[in-house]
C-alpha cells in the first residue's frame, strides 16, 4: 500500500542533463524522456509520475505536487504560466505502461481568455486558432475515453456530435 503523504517520491522532474536513476517504474514515455535527458539532449522540462501509482491518484490533489515545478519550466522556456503578455502553455500526456500508437494528451493547458492575446502576438492568429482547436479537441478526446470506460452511451453520443461540430 502506498501512503499518499509520500506521493512526492513517485513524481520526478526530468530535463536536459537531469534524469532518474531508478527508471523501472516509469511509463514508456517517461523512459524515453529519461533516455534523452541521460544523453544530455535538448528536451522540454517534464514531470513524470510513476506508472505504479497512477491508478490510485483518482482522489489525490496531484496538481499541488506538480505545480511546484512551474518555476523550473518557466525558467527553461522564458515564459510564465498564466501571464497575459508572455504565456507558457503546458501539455499533459497520459502514458500507461503499455505500448500504444497514440497517447492521450491535453495540449495547450493555460490557453485562456486572459492569455490568448499574448499567444496570438507570439504565434499569429491562425496558429492561435489551431492551438485553441488542439486544446479543445484534446480535452474532449480524454473526456470521450472516460465516458467509454463509464459505459455512458447517451453522453458519449452527445459528445461525439459536439466534437464533429467543432472539427467542421
Amino acid at each position: 500500500i502506498i501512503l499518499m503523504r509520500n506521493i512526492k517520491q513517485f513524481i520526478h522532474f526530468i530535463k536536459r542533463g537531469i534524469a532518474i536513476e531508478n527508471r523501472k517504474s516509469l511509463s514508456l514515455v517517461g523512459e524515453r524522456l529519461n533516455d534523452l535527458a541521460c544523453l544530455n539532449l535538448p528536451i522540454l522540462p517534464s514531470v513524470v509520475i510513476e506508472h505504479n501509482i497512477a491508478d490510485i491518484l483518482n482522489n489525490e490533489k496531484i496538481f499541488s505536487h506538480i505545480f511546484k515545478y512551474i518555476d523550473s519550466f518557466e525558467h527553461a522556456v522564458g515564459k510564465t504560466y498564466s501571464n497575459a503578455k508572455n504565456p507558457m502553455l503546458l501539455e499533459i500526456t497520459l502514458s500507461p505502461n503499455i505500448p500504444i500508437t497514440t497517447y492521450p494528451k491535453i495540449r495547450n493547458l493555460g490557453l485562456t481568455k486572459n492569455t490568448i492575446e499574448g499567444i496570438q502576438k507570439a504565434i499569429g492568429e491562425e496558429n492561435t486558432k489551431q492551438a485553441l482547436f488542439y486544446f479543445l479537441d484534446s480535452i474532449l478526446f480524454v473526456y470521450e475515453k472516460l465516458l467509454c470506460f463509464e459505459n455512458s452511451k447517451k453522453e458519449q453520443k452527445e459528445l461525439e456530435e459536439r466534437v464533429r461540430k467543432i472539427k467542421e
